[in-house]
């Protein structure tokens, strides 16, 4: 605060003060020019009413400015700078990855050529089928279960699918019918969570990622994760193509808190899977080759009459296909 009241009586004695007769020009000759009032600052009158005749004053220099210009000394500690955007790295490969994804909007239009990305996180406030979220997810015909937007969630845009209370009730969600094919180079994420775990008398099953299932039975292609009573505890990956699926235990306790899941394909034979960031599988065999899927999620109650649910928070995927 002593900083500013000193900045202040500054001001106040530079208003009170008139500048002498070739003494340095006031704050008006700075801001409009030398050479525009040079002819009016000994008179003390405005540029726009300044007699033609006004004498003239001797030229300006920056000795002769450098005083009037030098205002109440003030400490370095009342000064301060907070940049915006500053980039604070210091490796020059992080800049580069910053620098790179601050251009992110600008390299989508070029990158449409070669590959597919979509992004939902669910804002929208609907649940109907092809409506639902920024990419209109589908429901799956038949379904006995529930899929609505969350009300009063703390997370902005969540979208809950749940089985009912009938004791093989399921739903699901998916973005059209099956219209990705083979194992290109690809990313898959899911932030998510399950609001509750099996138990001995309430048992479910869910598949979510890239898969085919429409009835919420284990599918029979695509890249997805699994959480089944049969499994145990822990989050399984799976790949399928076309039949059986080859399954991998995570080892990654399945709990009701939110996590992210995600699955990557090389293009060359391997897909990763991976959650909140840690490798969790490699999958190297039944890797889709023209067996079909899309993304999707699908919940079935498989003992008991106690709904359960999923929460959905988003979506993204970026998927390769030169065209």
């Amino acid at each position: 605060m002593g900083g500013l009241s000193t900045r202040f009586k500054w001001l106040r004695r530079r208003r009170k003060r008139e500048p002498a007769a070739g003494e340095a020009v006031d704050r008006r000759t700075l801001l409009m020019g030398a050479a525009a009032t040079a002819g009016v600052v000994a008179a003390g009158t405005s540029p726009a009413i300044a007699s033609p005749g006004s004498a003239k004053t001797p030229a300006l220099t920056a000795v002769a400015l450098a005083p009037a210009q030098t205002p109440d000394p003030i400490p370095a500690t009342q000064v301060s700078v907070v940049p915006t955007g500053e980039i604070k790295k210091t490796n020059a490969q992080a800049v580069f990855e910053d620098m790179n994804l601050r251009l992110s909007k600008v390299n989508l239009f070029e990158d449409l050529q070669v590959a597919m990305t979509l992004v939902d996180d669910f804002m929208g406030n609907t649940s109907t089928s092809g409506t639902i979220g920024q990419l209109g997810w589908a429901l799956p015909t038949g379904a006995t279960g529930t899929a609505v937007t969350a009300v009063g969630a703390s997370e902005p845009g969540i979208f809950v699918v749940g089985t009912g209370t009938s004791a093989s009730g399921w739903h699901g969600i998916n973005l059209g019918s099956n219209n990705l094919v083979g194992s290109p180079l690809f990313m898959c994420e899911w932030r998510l969570k399950l609001t509750n775990l099996n138990s001995a008398l309430e048992k479910y099953s869910c598949w979510f990622g890239l898969h085919n299932s429409t009835t919420a039975v284990e599918p029979t292609a695509g890249f997805y994760f699994r959480y089944t009573a049969a499994d145990g505890p822990c989050w399984q990956a799976a790949c399928a193509d076309g039949g059986t699926p080859n399954a991998a235990n995570t080892n990654v306790v399945a709990n009701a808190d939110f996590h992210r899941f995600r699955i990557t394909c090389d293009g060359g034979g391997v897909a990763r899977f991976y959650i909140d960031d840690n490798l969790a599988a490699l999958i190297f065999d039944s890797l889709p080759s023209t067996s079909r899927y899309t993304p999707n999620l699908m919940i079935r109650k498989t003992t008991g009459t106690t709904a359960r649910t999923v929460r959905v928070d988003y979506f993204a995927m970026r998927y390769e296909q030169p065209r």
